[in-house]
């Protein structure tokens, strides 16, 4: 990163004060110290623009909906006021309209814009009228709010996104992450962590996915946790769990992911990873699983929520900082080429 600063200011001072002296300029440290500045400012935009790309990650976070808000298409009136060449002074009157909104709120504390079909959905849910339609075509913005009773059988799972700096995704070599060709992927059946951003469980019996997505629900603000179970495809060996698990980068900082291996409708092993300092709940999930004949799904959760609230700890990603970033060498030669234009340009122009 500081290597292609340095080149950088180094490459735009050097080319200023040549051409600088050949335009026969004696204070040939003013271009240079000018385009010296440049080019450091470009270079670190660059480096950082690049840092942030290769570290940026998103995390899923499940929770219920609290409450849903419409509020009614309004109109505004701003007064304007107007000053033309002549120093004469005008007022009127703009009219802005804002469409209608919709909110939802949920147990993370976050605050959602949503679409209508989202709202009337889980209107339905909560047992509640969608509200719409203007209070006698006059557009004032009301809100309308309908709150969750708190009834389980009417409570509306909802996941946000959210993004964070991960610097393991580059230090893929500290964690045994190694890299997968779209072929050798396909060839081992690894399915893309895209394939689960929104559903927790990929394969498993009739209901578990919701059934999973509740659970997630209850522990997601107070473990800061989100479990996913997938289902390795048929006479897979165990082996293929650590496949994923390097495949998927170890998941996302707040996943627990459970690997399901099946033989003859019967559990043959099962392989647990994540982001937790304590490798306790990876282990009592994947025994508890292993530990079963056929797969049982309400056992499978249970032993999830008893173990999640004391054993799962999150990681801090802040210790990863120390991992080094690598600028791209395309990208360093970019930016050193940059600054030597710059540099000639600034030394061909000072005067």
């Amino acid at each position: 990163m500081f290597v292609t600063i340095i080149l950088a200011v180094a490459a735009a001072a050097a080319t200023a004060i040549a051409t600088a002296r050949r335009q026969k300029n004696q204070d040939a440290w003013q271009p240079a110290l000018g385009a010296a500045a440049g080019a450091a400012v470009l270079a670190w935009l660059a480096t950082y623009a690049s840092v942030r790309y290769q570290t940026s990650d998103r995390e899923y976070w499940t929770g219920y909906v609290t409450a849903v808000e419409y509020r009614e298409p309004w109109t505004e009136f701003k007064t304007v006021v107007e000053t033309d060449a002549k120093g004469n002074v005008s007022t009127r009157v703009v009219t802005v309209h804002h469409p209608a909104e919709w909110h939802a709120d949920d147990t993370n504390g976050e605050r959602t814009e949503i679409s209508e079909t989202q709202y009337r959905d889980i209107c339905r849910r909560f047992g509640k009228p969608p509200a719409s339609g203007t209070l006698l075509g006059a557009f004032t913005g009301r809100v309308h709010r309908h709150a969750h009773d708190g009834r389980p059988e009417t409570a509306y799972v909802w996941t946000t996104v959210h993004t964070f700096k991960n610097p393991t995704l580059v230090g893929g070599n500290l964690f045994a992450h190694r890299d997968f060709s779209t072929k050798e992927a396909a060839a081992l059946q690894l399915p893309a962590w895209a394939d689960c951003q929104w559903t927790p469980a990929l394969g498993g019996p009739p209901g578990f996915a919701d059934a999973l997505a509740r659970l997630n629900a209850d522990l997601g603000k107070a473990c800061k946790v989100r479990v996913h179970f997938v289902w390795a495809p048929p006479a897979a060996a165990p082996d293929w769990g650590q496949a994923l698990e390097a495949y998927w980068k170890g998941g996302k900082k707040n996943e627990l992911t459970v690997v399901v291996g099946e033989a003859d409708g019967r559990v043959a092993w099962c392989h647990a990873f994540g982001w937790s300092r304590s490798d306790a709940v990876k282990a009592a999930v994947r025994d508890a699983v292993a530990g079963q004949a056929a797969f049982d799904g309400p056992a499978a959760l249970a032993a999830v929520r008893a173990a999640v609230p004391d054993q799962w700890v999150p990681a801090d990603f802040k210790e990863y900082d120390h991992i080094a970033v690598r600028v791209p060498v395309w990208l360093s030669l970019l930016v050193v080429l940059i600054a030597l234009a710059a540099g000639a340009a600034v030394g061909s122009r000072w005067q």
